[in-house]
């Protein structure tokens, strides 16, 4: 699928994340670190980023240091696992919104995670592949 970048929809979607990571602290974990990197570095998520890390003990550590309200992880850490993660930071912080990137099917798999796509009021739609 090509990202149109002047289509009305992505900037009315743009203008939504930027007022919804206003109010946001984020704790983000991704085993790639270029990606991690990107992501931290994106507007509008930058100045509502207050930790980030690329295993689950460094990323339980900030969640923990920070109280973030939403935690951005990946499956794929360089050591340990997202969703042990999500898992660990859901019980010792439950007010932490969780958000699983990356994930293609959610609701399928390990433990049917879609209910972690959910984040407050931003809405991840998933768009399934047609043909």
């Amino acid at each position: 699928m090509e990202l149109r970048l002047e289509s009305r929809a992505l900037n009315e979607a743009i203008d939504a994340t930027a007022q919804f990571f206003k109010t946001q602290r984020v704790v983000a974990c991704c085993g790639d670190r270029l990606t991690l990197t990107c992501l931290c570095m994106a507007e509008p998520i930058r100045r509502a980023v207050v930790g980030a890390a690329t295993t689950e003990e460094e990323g339980f550590e900030l969640v923990l240091r920070h109280k973030p309200s939403l935690l951005i992880c990946t499956s794929d850490l360089e050591t340990g696992y997202g969703m042990n993660l999500l898992r660990r930071v859901k019980a010792e912080l439950p007010t932490c919104q969780l958000f699983r990137a990356g994930a293609r099917n959610p609701g399928r798999g390990a433990g049917g995670d879609a209910g972690l796509r959910r984040c407050g009021d931003l809405q991840i739609k998933p768009r399934h592949r047609q043909g």
